[in-house]
Formats: structure tokens, sequence, C-alpha cells
């Protein structure tokens, strides 16, 4: 018997003003919960925000999930994000609901997933157990929390009939766990971070029973009484989960042994648990297209202007302009902490440095593309600058730290434009350079590239996922980069995403601990740089001396990482679809392993 498994979780939506806050997050535990413990897994899939689109939902429910599964099989289909109710094309007196993908506008009959598609799918699907778990609600009522999708200038006729996942027949042999009745909100609980009806589906899955085998619908009556409870205590609200269906033989699970920790991580004072599910967006950058192309060539001649007769003066007076920047970041930040004094105002100030820091950013993807080393250096000690800035502050450390993503986001810029340039070495230099930290007392400078508590920034709730995110989505939006470098065109959470699998690798190499956060996305994001290391030997020299190990064993050594990342679950908390340590062989020595 396989168990195969589709979650699907979104929390960011093309529309942001949309974004829940731990659908994904619902999703992910859900996802390594039972490929932890089930064992003889077939067919998975794990979709999270952009990769959860229409198409990719369709695919996952398609021919290859119904070429794998086997009729004595069990299938877990999971979802966790936004649902709604729309009139069937078909019959205008009765509605049907639909599960909101990432790229849903609001013609919701051509870019979402109605309720029928799913019923479609499992009618066809072999295996006589099947498991449905929805965390979302379709009764068109928003309020704080809520997981309805909110349809702008749409009222809610009387319907004779709504078909949703708490009241419709899908499949043979199929159990359906919703969040609440279909006249309900199902609600994140921000305490928690979880979707309120997850969190409680997770703990009961998770209980020590004396028997090996349970039961799964046992664990609905607790999980019910749970949800309510606190939903009326905690919040004054009214979400009944429900139950439907029939599965075909009793469904028993074994205990799970290998927990996934859902508490949320409790911090200590000042910092404040209400930063962890605030929406960190991109700041809206005032600058129009010429202005930023002036801006580009402005810095690139600042960069280029080196004189072989004369480096020094060309040296400093970049250094010069380096130092106008931060200065002037320094100001901004010096006004944007002062009238910063709660939680829900770390978004904005973030964003209004991140503005502030537009040109900044732009000079060391500039200096990267076109500098010369000791530029590089200087560029570096100046941007090492931002973290003086959280220094002898009292107040929200989430807030404290904001400067830190200004970093963050430099490292990853210079990361990708070096990476889709073939040309690492000014990134090793950015990397390599050390920074002292006197209020730690006497200890050893630190270098850029094992800092790891930047890459945890405190400014966005201390969570690695959400910086990786933010990241991306800031540079997303910067356009000039393609200009500096063109690979990057259409690329860059790629290039971003393979920035993130270096780092990894140079951390663990130093012992130190970096989130893997390309493991969360398929192998498709990393192979191209992969490729480049194995065939590329020029490459594969400035990998080597980025690792700082030697040429001819810099490919055993990335596949041993990868061999520890994947047996530990994708660092313990997702099990990951990524690369695998034999995609670092090329096809002759995957030959010959086989024949040893």
């Amino acid at each position: 018997m396989k168990h195969h498994i589709v979650a699907i979780g979104i929390s960011q939506h093309r529309n942001s003003t949309n974004n829940l806050t731990y659908a994904a997050k619902d999703a992910a535990e859900f996802f390594d919960l039972f490929t932890k413990n089930l064992g003889n897994i077939g067919y998975s899939k794990l979709l999270t925000n952009n990769e959860a689109t229409l198409g990719a939902i369709q695919t996952a429910l398609g021919q290859e999930l119904m070429a794998n599964i086997q009729p004595d099989d069990a299938f877990f289909f999971y979802y966790s994000g936004h649902g709604a109710n729309e009139a069937d094309p078909k019959n205008p007196n009765t509605a049907i609901s639909y599960l909101i993908p990432y790229d849903t506008t609001y013609d919701l009959a051509n870019s979402a997933v109605p309720i029928t598609f799913v019923q479609d799918a499992f009618g066809k699907i072999k295996s006589k157990i099947n498991v449905i778990c929805v965390d979302a609600c379709f009764s068109g009522a928003v309020g704080n929390n809520s997981k309805s999708y909110p349809l702008p200038n749409k009222k809610a006729p009387s319907y004779t009939q709504i078909k949703t996942f708490a009241n419709t027949p899908i499949g043979n042999g199929t159990v359906i766990f919703t969040a609440c009745k279909e006249d309900e909100t199902a609600i994140e609980d921000p305490e928690l971070q979880n979707g309120l009806f997850t969190y409680y589906l997770l703990d009961e899955l998770q209980k020590d029973r004396e028997q090996k085998l349970f039961p799964l619908v046992d664990i609905f009556n607790p999980l019910s009484t749970n949800v309510q409870a606190r939903a009326k205590e905690k919040y004054q609200h009214t979400q009944t989960p429900t139950m439907n269906g029939k599965i075909v033989g009793n469904l028993q699970l074994p205990v799970f042994q290998k927990k996934i920790k859902i508490t949320p991580e409790r911090v200590d004072l000042p910092k404040s648990t209400e930063t962890a599910p605030s929406n960190f967006y991109v700041p809206a950058f005032e600058l129009d297209n010429k202005i930023e192309e002036k801006t580009l060539n402005e810095l690139s001649q600042l960069v280029s202007g080196y004189d072989e007769k004369n480096p020094k003066l060309a040296n400093t007076f970049f250094e010069r302009n380096c130092a106008k920047f931060i200065n002037s970041i320094k100001a901004s930040w010096e006004q944007i902490f002062s009238q910063s004094t709660t939680p829900q105002q770390i978004p904005d100030a973030l964003a209004e440095l991140e503005g502030k820091s537009y040109q900044f950013l732009m000079l060391g993807a500039v200096t990267a593309a076109f500098g010369n080393d000791r530029q590089m250096q200087i560029y570096t000690q100046t941007a090492l600058e931002l973290k003086e800035l959280t220094k002898n502050r009292s107040g929200l450390i989430s807030l404290i730290d904001v400067p830190e993503m200004i970093l963050v986001e430099s490292v990853y810029i210079v990361g990708a434009v070096c990476i889709a340039r073939k040309n690492l070495r000014p990134w090793q230099i950015m990397l390599n350079e050390k920074s002292y930290d006197f209020s730690q007392g006497d200890r050893p400078p630190t270098a850029l590239k094992i800092d790891y508590h930047i890459y945890y920034s405190d400014a966005v709730g201390g969570y690695a996922t959400k910086v990786n995110d933010h990241v991306r989505d800031i540079m997303k939006q910067l356009n000039w980069l393609s200009a500096i470098a063109p690979k990057i065109e259409g690329k860059v959470d790629d290039y971003q995403l393979q920035a993130n699998f270096l780092l990894t690798m140079i951390m663990k190499l130093q012992e130190e601990h970096m989130w893997p956060d390309f493991g969360r996305f398929y192998s498709e994001r990393i192979f191209p740089l992969i490729q480049m290391i194995k065939y590329d030997t020029d490459f594969k020299k400035q990998i080597a001396d980025l690792l700082g190990t030697k040429q001819e064993i810099v490919i055993e050594t990335i596949r041993k990482i990868i061999t520890d990342l994947r047996n530990k679950g994708l660092d313990g908390t997702y099990f990951w679809q990524s690369i695998r340590p034999d995609d670092l062989l090329t096809q002759e020595e995957r030959a010959k392993a086989k024949q040893q």
C-alpha cells in the first residue's frame, strides 16, 4: 500500500490585497508530517504561494497522479487558503465552491478551481481510500483573519443549493474534513501561527496513543471540540469543522513518531510576537524609467571611472560616494525609527527604508558587475555599517533590526548578479569581509558569509522563509537587474535561490546554520547552477574558491552536504523535492557508479 499526497497552501497571491499569513506554513507542515511518518510515499506534491497557480493545481491532480495510484493505495489531499462561492455557470440557481489559486482574478469561473473539478479528479482515482482536508471557507463573509475570498461589488444572491466540500460527495471511499460549515468563516490564529483548524488537526494527529494504529475518523470529535472552543473563547467567533463522506474499509494510521513542531516559538521581550504575522510588502519606488536609466548610468560611470595611472584617486572618489549614500540612509533611519512605535508600523518602516536605500542597492549590483576588487571591498565595508544602526537602542527588537534587511538584500542582489555573469569573485570579496561587534566583548570579527543572524532577521519576525520570500519580492521590482545581468530577465526567483544554495553550502562547511530555502522549490530552479559546476571548469574553480575547498573535491563536498540536508528532511522542517546528490554527477559518472 502506497500513500500519495498533494498539499497546497497559499498565503501570498498575485493580488497582494488578498494575502493570508499562515496558509503556506499550514500546507508545508501537513506535508512534512505525513511524508515523514507514513512511509512508502508514492506521488507527492507540495505547492505553496506562487507555485500554486491554477495550472499547477490542475496538473497536480492530473494524469501523473492517476497513473501512480493503485486500488489498494491511500491518497491525501490538503488545501489551506482562500475559498469562495460563485454561481454555477450551468445553473444560476446553484452556487459552487472554488479554491483560490495564487493567480486567481475575480473571474472565478476562468481562474479558480471549482469543486466540480475536484469531484471529477477524485472520480478518476483508482484508490478506494481518499482523504480531503480543506482549511478554507466559502460563505462570502469577510472578517478579521478570515479565509474567505473577498469579491468586490458582488452581492451574494439567494441560491437554492450551494455545493461545498462540507456537503458534496467526492469520489468513492472519500472522507472530507473541512474547517467550518458552509455559512461560517474559517480563521487564522495569530497566536498559534496556523489556520485554527489546521493547528488542531496537526495536534490531534500527533497525539500519543496506546495502540500502534488508530482510525483516522477518531480524530474528528476532539478536533472539532477544540476548534469550536478556542474560536468562541478567544475570538468570540463560531467555527464548526465538518466531516462527510465514507471510507471503504476503515483507514487506520500509525501513531506518528516523528513529530513536527507546530507550537509557535516564544520570544523574549522586548521583541513582540505580533510582528510575526505582519504582511511585509514591496515599497513603491518613485522612479520612472528615465530616472532609473539616468541613475544606473551615473552609478556605472562612478564605478567604471577607474584610471590605471591613478587608481587611488578613482577608488577614493568611489569611497566618498559610498559614504554619502550610507550617511543618507542613516539619517533617514533615525527619522523612521523615531516615528515607529508599534509592531503594526514595522512593515511601513521597512518599506520606507528600502525606498531610501534603492540607489545603494543598485550601486552594489553595478560594483559587482563592473567594479574592481577594492571597490567591492569598500562597498561591503560601507554596507556593514548598517549593522551599527541596530546597536544601543531600546524598544522592539524587530524594529531595531530593520536595517539588517538592507544588508541581506544587498548580499542576494550581488550574489544573483555574480552567478548570472559567471564571475563569483566580487561576491567572494563581499562574503569574506569581516565586521567587529564590540557589544559581544573581545571576540574575533565575523565574516559576512557566516553572519547567520541577518538571514533570520528579526525585522520580519525571525523567520528565514519570510526573509527569503521578501528578498525575492524586492528583487522582482528591480527592473535594472536585467540591464546589468541580462540572464536574470524573468528568472529572479531562480537566481535568488541559487544564491541561497551557495550560501547554504558555505555555512555548512563552516559548521554554521543557514536556512536552505532553495529546498522548498523544484530542482529546475537550481539545476542551471549545478550544470555550470559540473561542466564549466573555470566556474567550478570559482565555486571551489568561494567554498574554500579544493577544485577536485568540490563536487563531492556539495554532494555530501545535500545528502546531509535530505537526510534531515530539509533541516528538519520540510521534506523537499529539490536537488539530489546524484544530480551533481555527469551521465558517465552515474553509469559508472551503477556498474560499481
